[in-house]
């Protein structure tokens, strides 16, 4: 029975046996994510190895997004001028500053910017990259 979703894959595969694993039995498990360390992205790599070797694992979709908006907030205040909430929050509206995973935190009318999001699934037991979407 194929499963789809926000599934924890590593853990999907931490959980089953060796054999259930190796006879396909996750094959057809999929989920979602907008970051993964197994995004091909030059940016996104040269992030994880930095990372890894600061902490000793794997950056999970948090520690990336943290990244991230260190310098969307610093990109905002350089360009607002100020370190004011009002000057900042106008600013981070008008971003159009580039994001490690492609596209560019441009925000919409509900303040959302759209960064690629990441399909993965189980090949041969691990997990992959299985599609790219763009601006979700």
């Amino acid at each position: 029975m194929p499963v789809a979703g926000r599934v924890d894959l590593p853990a999907a595969i931490a959980a089953v046996s060796p054999g259930f694993l190796a006879g396909g039995g996750l094959a057809k498990t999929a989920s979602i994510a907008v970051f993964t360390p197994l995004n091909s992205t030059p940016a996104v790599q040269d992030f994880v190895t930095a990372y890894q070797a600061k902490y000793g694992f794997l950056p999970t979709q948090r520690s990336f997004f943290a990244y991230e908006s260190t310098y969307l907030i610093v990109d905002a205040i350089r360009r607002a001028g100020s370190d004011q909430p009002a000057a900042i929050e106008a600013a981070l509206k008008t971003s159009t500053m580039p994001s490690r995973l492609g596209g560019t935190y441009k925000m919409d009318d509900h303040n959302h910017p759209h960064t690629p999001m990441q399909i993965l699934g189980v090949r041969d037991g691990k997990v992959a990259v299985i599609a790219t979407v763009e601006g979700h």
